[in-house]
């Protein structure tokens, strides 16, 4: 499987479509399917020309009408390999009894489902399975002028292909093709952003897309984003993916085109005199420009980086449970030190958008000294981060089986208190707690998708909420 998206949205130079697709190859092996996230081509080109009816020798007088269309992917690469190599030879040489200008793009599509459906026949004839191909296909009508796209699909009851065109009236469009459970999750992680405009589109897919491609319950959706886009003159064209990773507190850039790391391929086998002169895209620039490295060093001389990115999603059920299995493990390894411990943040109040990090409030009678870890859980996997700048706080948080912040502070206590307060407001005013989750969305498409900056502009605003809920009681 896959997942790809296409997209449609408007910018001061009009409206633009986009195609983008994981880069995960499923490969058969005596030990059965396995992945290899890198490499997989699912985002492609095809080229179309009408030639009028009169010409007879293909080229001989020109083409009223040459574009190049796009196509992205799902399902097996055999069929798509053979449908996209027959259609690139045959809508090169596409002929028609009239003007070419007239043609319209559901003729086309109609042309591109007649070799879908001979593919499909043909494959479902002789496998047993892997025959089926699902994809987005778009390009300029000839006869309206404009960009259109159709998806291609194998109808569930009748189980014969069939196309939609998609994309269709104004404003912020999108559909999706790929993994059943990748695509819900996409869309619920999208469609949070367009509910608290204004949603910069295009970088929000970027970053919704590459989230669902590192989640690891999404099996065979991984690797790189791979990109297309129709221009303004309506053709489709492709451009390189500059991925960025925060690794022990750098940032480390990886180069990809079209779902290859090129630079691993420099590395292992050599270019010889070669340079491969490409354009890449870098929707992350942001993050990187805005990205903190700066260390907290700790009392043996360590540093921790505290920056690190940062994405809000919806309210997650499982959080509740996640925040118990934990806390049991907490008091066993903390023994009497800790005098109580409760969830906050977020997390801890119902149906409220967050960052999918569980806070867990851990009372204690003194704090010490910041630069010094008061408990040792780095066998349950907690990087001690000391207080980050913020006295009467010390921070612990876990980023690899499951995704925790450990606020250590004086029981009963300032902090105390105002964690508890604010828990209490928001879930005794769920309109308040809907208003927050959306601010913190609003803030993401805004562009902070980096914590620190995140965490500024998100300042004011929690401290206005802070107020109010102390003024409650």
């Amino acid at each position: 499987m896959s997942l790809c998206v296409a997209w449609k949205y408007e910018d001061p130079g009009g409206s633009r479509v986009c195609f983008a697709a994981d880069s995960c190859v499923t490969v058969r092996s005596e030990e059965g399917s396995l992945e290899m996230p890198y490499g997989g081509i699912k985002v492609l080109a095809i080229p179309v020309r009408i030639i009028p009816p009169e010409t007879r020798i293909p080229g001989q007088l020109g083409s009223p009408f040459a574009r190049t269309y796009g196509m992205a992917f799902v399902d097996g690469f055999v069929p798509a390999f053979l449908l996209k190599e027959a259609l690139s030879e045959a809508l090169q040489h596409l002929q028609v009894v009239g003007a070419p200008e007239n043609v319209t793009f559901p003729q086309i599509c109609d042309f591109v489902l007649k070799f879908h459906r001979h593919f499909h026949e043909e494959l479902r004839s002789h496998l047993r399975s892997g025959y089926e191909v699902s994809f987005f296909f778009g390009g300029f009508c000839p006869k309206t002028g404009r960009v259109r796209v159709a998806k291609f699909f194998v109808d569930f009851e009748s189980e014969e292909p069939v196309y939609a065109e998609i994309l269709l009236g104004g404003g912020v469009r999108f559909d999706t093709l790929g993994l059943p459970s990748a695509e819900a999750k996409f869309r619920q992680l999208f469609e949070l952003n367009l509910s608290a405009p204004p949603c910069r589109v295009h970088f929000a897919v970027w970053r919704r897309l590459r989230e669902i491609l590192r989640d690891p319950k999404f099996p065979f959706v991984k690797g790189a984003v791979q990109h297309g886009e129709f221009g303004d003159d309506g053709n489709f064209s492709f451009c390189g993916t500059m991925d960025l990773e925060i690794v022990d507190g750098r940032l480390q850039s990886r180069m990809f085109i079209r779902g290859t790391e090129i630079d691993e391929v420099h590395q292992a086998q050599g270019l010889g005199e070669f340079h491969v002169n490409y354009g890449y895209a870098n929707p992350f620039n942001e993050d990187v420009r805005e990205f903190d490295p700066s260390h907290f060093v700790l009392a043996d001389g360590s540093g921790v980086v505290i920056d690190e990115p940062v994405t809000v999603v919806p309210h997650e059920e499982a959080w509740a449970a996640a925040y118990e299995s934990e806390r049991d493990f907490l008091i066993l390894m903390m023994g009497g030190n800790a005098l109580a411990i409760e969830h906050i943040g977020s997390t801890a109040v119902a149906e409220m958008a967050s960052r999918p990090i569980i806070d867990i409030l851990i009372g204690v009678e003194t704090l010490g000294n910041p630069r010094t870890p008061p408990f040792n859980l780095s066998l349950r996997g907690y990087q001690f981060c000391g207080d980050c700048g913020i006295p009467g706080r010390l921070l612990y948080r876990k980023r690899k089986d499951g995704m925790f912040d450990l606020h250590i502070v004086q029981h009963e206590g300032e902090f105390w208190g105002k964690g508890i307060q604010l828990r209490g407001y928001l879930r005794t005013h769920p309109e308040e707690a809907n208003r927050y989750g959306l601010q913190k969305v609003r803030i993401l498409n805004a562009g902070s998708w980096t914590a620190q900056r995140y965490l500024r502009a998100r300042s004011e605003y929690l401290d206005q909420l802070m107020a109010k809920a102390m003024a409650r009681g």
